[in-house]
């Protein structure tokens, strides 16, 4: 029981560090993007032969999401390496 539990609660502590990030994120993500407008459009052509403007705007949103995962990735195993030590 104690294994379902550990497991519940680590998926909940990367769940909260990926909105701890996705928020403190938007505001400067969506005034300065990651990208260039040519790379986004580069992209939106190479996952459609026909890209809308949608489409375009939906890469945008893919590399923020991109860019959120990595650094709750990083987060999480910091906080695990962290509490293991703490631990010990």
């Amino acid at each position: 029981m104690t294994t379902l539990v550990r497991r519940l609660l680590k998926t909940v502590l990367f769940i909260v560090l990926f909105c701890l990030f996705s928020w403190l994120d938007a505001s400067h993500l969506y005034t300065s993007p990651l990208i260039s407008n040519d790379t986004a459009i580069n992209i939106a052509h190479w996952l459609s032969s026909d890209p809308a403007p949608e489409d375009i705007y939906a890469v945008y949103d893919y590399v923020v999401i991109g860019v959120n995962l990595i650094a709750a990735i990083v987060g999480y195993i910091l906080v695990v390496k962290v509490v293991k030590k703490v631990r010990q």
